[in-house]
């Protein structure tokens, strides 16, 4: 477990805030992802990120080792399948699927439809905020 408010990931830096989790890339744009927080290192595997409750884990090793806003941007689209489904029904329905995917097939997890859905979520979430600003 490593504490932290703030990481350089490939790209620029993602830093907890009250309003949630801000991406600021080298080029100094930023990218709000409401509602969330990361934590580095807690109970995740080496190259995985999860999301539950609105809480973002990233294994320490890809944290520090090309960790991108997209891949934070997918597990954000996995926090608005939870946000839209209510947790019951994402638990049931995408992250035991999901968790048992990625243990058992991981050459194909991300094909899985929960995934791509998640993906697409992720990357409207950031193209939206880009049309706006």
């Amino acid at each position: 477990y490593m504490p932290t408010t703030e990481l350089h990931i490939v790209g620029g830096t993602i830093a907890n805030t009250p309003e949630g989790v801000r991406f600021t890339s080298d080029d100094g744009s930023t990218t709000l992802f409401d509602g969330v927080r990361f934590h580095v290192g807690r109970p995740c595997m080496k190259n995985a990120a999860f999301q539950l409750c609105g809480h973002i884990c990233i294994g320490a090793h890809w944290a520090t080792a090309g960790f991108t806003v997209y891949h934070f941007a997918h597990e954000y689209g996995h926090y608005l399948q939870q946000r839209d489904l209510g947790l019951i029904r994402y638990i049931t329905k995408i992250a035991i699927p999901s968790l048992w995917s990625c243990y058992r097939h991981p050459e194909t997890h991300c094909l899985q439809p929960y995934e791509t859905d998640a993906t697409k979520r992720g990357i409207n979430h950031i193209s939206a905020l880009k049309s706006t600003s």
